[in-house]
């Protein structure tokens, strides 16, 4: 995601998308006030502070994971990313 896009386009990409995680730095993640304003959310994964109560630090997550890579079976229809437009005349439009 474009890290000068202003919260409010933010909030509108995560809720659009349906996203399940977010991974940002706690600024950002603080800057939405509410995190039901997310329902689909299940995850947040701060990578620049640890100890935030409801979610995971990245550098820990990656010291205690395996350095061996597992890959996972995938349909070929299943979404792999979603890139969304800057919306200059709108919302941005995931494609």
């Amino acid at each position: 995601m474009n890290p000068i896009l202003r919260p409010e386009q933010i909030g509108y990409i995560y809720k659009d998308s349906g996203a399940r995680v977010l991974s940002r730095l706690l600024i950002i993640y603080r800057g939405s006030k509410k995190r039901k304003e997310f329902p689909d959310l299940k995850l947040v994964i701060l990578i620049d502070k640890d100890g935030v109560e409801g979610t995971l630090y990245l550098p820990k997550l990656l010291a205690e994971s395996s350095d061996q890579l597992v890959a996972e079976n995938m349909d070929n229809d299943e979404l792999a990313a979603l890139v969304y437009t800057s919306g200059t005349t709108g919302n941005p439009k995931g494609s």
